[in-house]
């Protein structure tokens, strides 16, 4: 979210003409993106592996960002690619989160843990995008993006090592379709 609010800023610092590109990446960030939270739900409903899943996902999103960071000055092109494949990763985060959290704080409505996921990820956005803006126009883009960076990999470090992925929701599915084939 936050990199594709500065994302103007960002691309024409080093493509001044770039107006029309910066517009097109981040609409190739949001196609790449819809495709990746179709692939991360199918994924997450045939394996129900969570913790590999959220894993990949946050890891990609992190690679992508540093890629993001040293790729802008190596031509248009590159950027374009880049953030196609982060759009796919970045995208997935929610899809991720969102079927997690009901699957973790079931019996709870799934419309409660949405709720306040949705709620925390616009404050937290919000946050990021005030602070990253900062460093941008202070610091300039590398550090900025390296701070984006920290900031992924301590949310990374988070949700591999510190949730219990105890698939609630899923345990209740499975007892009940053995209760009725008995």
């Amino acid at each position: 979210m936050t990199v594709s609010t500065l994302l103007n800023q960002i691309v024409l610092k080093y493509y001044p003409n770039a107006a029309e590109d910066a517009g097109r990446i981040g609409l190739v960030k949001i196609c790449c993106g819809m495709f990746g939270v179709v692939i991360t739900g199918v994924i997450l409903d045939i394996f129900k592996r969570f913790k590999e899943t959220i894993s990949v996902i946050y890891n990609s999103c992190l690679l992508l960002l540093i890629a993001f960071t040293f790729t802008l000055d190596k031509g248009i092109t590159a950027v374009y690619l880049v953030i196609g494949l982060f759009g796919i990763f970045v995208a997935s985060v929610y899809t991720a989160g969102y079927e997690l959290a009901a699957e973790i704080t079931y019996p709870i409505p799934e419309g409660t843990s949405a709720g306040v996921m949705s709620a925390s990820a616009q404050i937290f956005g919000i946050l990021f995008v005030y602070l990253y803006s900062y460093l941008l126009d202070t610091l300039g883009d590398k550090i900025s993006n390296f701070t984006m960076c920290g900031m992924l990999g301590i949310a990374t470090l988070l949700v591999v090592f510190f949730i219990r992925y105890d698939l609630k929701r899923h345990k209740v599915q499975v007892e009940a379709k053995e209760g009725q084939n008995c």
